[in-house]
């Protein structure tokens, strides 16, 4: 459901390409100056728990820590 977190996956990407658009993304959250999304009973069963302002705040410190330039797009191989 909606409340297990955000994935993202792909095969055989520019994982450049693939970073640039999450942050493209992101900072749109950031800068998003309007209603939630989804935020009716019809569209969500969690609307009465949605925040622009805490979706805002979660998009805002995960693109910070992409712009710290340490992602990762290799899973370890075991030793």
């Amino acid at each position: 459901g909606c409340r297990t977190g955000f994935y993202l996956l792909v095969r055989n990407a520019d994982n450049e390409k693939v970073l640039a658009k999450v942050k493209e993304i992101l900072g749109q959250i950031v800068a998003h100056d309007g209603p939630m999304f989804g935020a009716t009973r019809k569209e969500c069963g969690n609307y009465r728990e949605l925040s622009v302002e805490a979706a805002k705040e979660e998009a805002a410190r995960y693109l910070a820590a992409l712009e710290t330039g340490s992602a990762q797009f290799v899973y370890p191989t075991e030793g």
